[in-house]
């Protein structure tokens, strides 16, 4: 291979093969390399048979230019599916070497051959993301199977054989390295191939990280009894006439999930990319923190700031970080929890409060305003509330208009589900105290950036009307679910930054603690 010196299966001098130098090329994201293999025969280099890192060894190929001093071949021909490289060894950067061997070098070069013509001055190295003299074109999304990288294999064996890594060794390879995912790609719903109502699935969650269980469920007319996922690993297809599967990927990587429909006739393919991650982490700020469950941050090692309002340190909680209890242990990925570290795993709480039982003590103790939808067009709209109160609205309802903020300071209580789709990016100044205590779910539309005031509910949604959004989650005030809140529906094209980012404002809870409790006055007479 000319033109590789220093790289892992370069030149040695006077001639070819696997040098004792390891070199990790430049690792290609995202995690898949697609294209084709091309030997050059320079200086009478014939090759006798090649491994190209994904299947087994095999015959060359024929040369296309006639000759033999500067055969030259492509692998596979520009008329059948170019070769993929796509997985890794679970998270890991994986090196594949695709090798030619078994070679024999004739003519003035050849030991014990007649003298030949003058050998070929080496072709310039070309600069790229694949080292010199090994050429892979354009990414193009072709099916194709995982077999074990023989070729890996064998270039360590010839490395350990002293006396082949010599002078006209009869082998010379070729690398690519493929490195994680670390960064939002396309999502399955967008790749589809040879898909539609007859023949579909679904992927669930659309951004699955390393060791994570994917749904995927099947859709359409054509699925039957006969009906198969496969899943590009090299696992055995599984039957989908159940509906729905579940499988983890034992490698991080780029698949191309596939669902066969009408007996084979028809195959709809989707790209999955299981991310090594984190694309979804959170930050909260001048806060303390319980969760109902384990604490699992996948915080990276390198942070970059959500805001001017975040720091770039590596923590959960920032500013001025109070106790951290979970029902579960606690962990923080590559960072930490805080700076005082203050936390309490597997704590058990004596009392618990929730939305439901506010809802409950709010009719049987508190003066409130009962909401009445006058147009009946299960909107909230602002003249149907009544301000620097407690509305009490009992049904399932929306807010679509940010005009609300005029009746702050309020309190709205909703027995039911909340959704949350006003025009853009903010909803409610900073300086409208408005709290939301919401019964069932409160859904919030992924375009919504920045949300200000106090949110209590159930469960949230923080992007109800898409599977995954790329649109960052800022809260000032305070947010708390119920339940667990799943964080890969707002993921981030750069995972060093916080896709969920919660400062808590007391002066959200001063503008309106008089509603939410009770205030109690207490006399002493200090003289007669």
């Amino acid at each position: 291979c000319p033109g590789q010196e220093g790289t892992m299966g370069g030149m040695q001098v006077g001639g070819g093969g696997v040098q004792t130098l390891d070199f990790q090329p430049t690792p290609v994201q995202p995690t898949q390399a697609v294209g084709f293999l091309s030997y050059f025969g320079f200086n009478r280099f014939i090759c006798g048979t090649f491994d190209d890192a994904l299947t087994f060894p095999k015959l060359c190929p024929q040369g296309n230019t006639g000759g033999v001093e500067n055969d030259q071949w492509t692998y596979p021909t520009p008329t059948t599916s170019p070769i993929r490289y796509n997985m890794l060894c679970g998270n890991q950067t994986h090196v594949y070497t695709a090798i030619v061997n078994a070679g024999a070098r004739t003519g003035a070069y050849g030991i014990g051959q007649p003298d030949g013509p003058t050998p070929t001055a080496a072709p310039t190295p070309t600069l790229g993301i694949y080292p010199p003299g090994c050429y892979a074109g354009t990414p193009t999304p072709t099916p194709e199977g995982y077999i074990e990288t023989v070729a890996d294999q064998d270039a360590q064996f010839l490395k350990e054989q002293g006396g082949a890594l010599g002078a006209d060794a009869n082998s010379c390879s070729c690398s690519v390295a493929v490195g994680c995912q670390t960064s939002l790609q396309s999502l399955p719903s967008a790749t589809g191939v040879s898909c539609n109502a007859n023949c579909d699935f679904t992927v669930s969650p659309e951004t699955p990280e390393f060791g994570d269980a994917v749904t995927y469920t099947a859709s359409g007319a054509g699925v039957n009894g006969n009906s198969t996922f496969n899943f590009d690993d090299n696992t055995a297809p599984v039957g989908a006439s159940g509906g729905s599967v579940t499988h983890t990927f034992a490698n991080s990587g780029v698949y191309r999930v596939s669902l066969s429909c009408n007996n084979g006739a028809q195959v709809c393919t989707r790209t999955v990319n299981n991310y090594c991650g984190p694309l979804s982490w959170y930050k909260i700020k001048n806060s303390s923190l319980h969760k109902n469950n384990a604490i699992n941050n996948a915080i990276p090692a390198s942070v970059t700031a959500f805001d001017a309002d975040d720091t770039n340190q590596a923590l959960t909680s920032i500013g001025n970080a109070g106790l951290v209890t979970s029902t579960g242990s606690i962990t923080n990925g590559a960072g930490n929890l805080s700076v005082p570290n203050w936390k309490t795993p597997l704590y058990t709480r004596s009392t618990t409060y929730t939305p439901t039982t506010y809802a409950d003590y709010l009719v049987a103790r508190k003066t409130y305003t009962t909401f009445v939808d006058n147009n009946s067009n299960g909107v909230i709209d602002s003249n149907e509330l009544t301000t620097n109160a407690i509305n009490y609205v009992v049904g399932n309802y929306a807010i679509e208009s940010n005009s609300v903020q005029s009746n702050a300071p309020i309190v709205i209580v909703v027995r039911g589900n909340l959704t949350i789709n006003t025009t853009g990016t903010e909803f409610n100044p900073p300086d409208k105290a408005m709290t939301f205590i919401v019964t069932g779910t409160l859904n919030i539309h992924s375009h919504i950036e920045t949300m200000n005031g106090i949110f209590i509910a159930t469960s949230v949604d923080t992007a109800y009307d898409v599977s995954s959004s790329t649109t960052p989650l800022k809260i000032v005030g305070n947010l708390i679910a119920q339940n667990s809140i799943n964080l890969m529906k707002r993921v981030r094209t750069n995972g060093a930054q916080p896709s969920l980012f919660i400062v808590q404002d007391y002066k959200q809870y001063t503008r309106i603690m008089d509603k939410l409790g009770i205030s109690k006055y207490t006399q002493t007479e200090l003289r007669p």
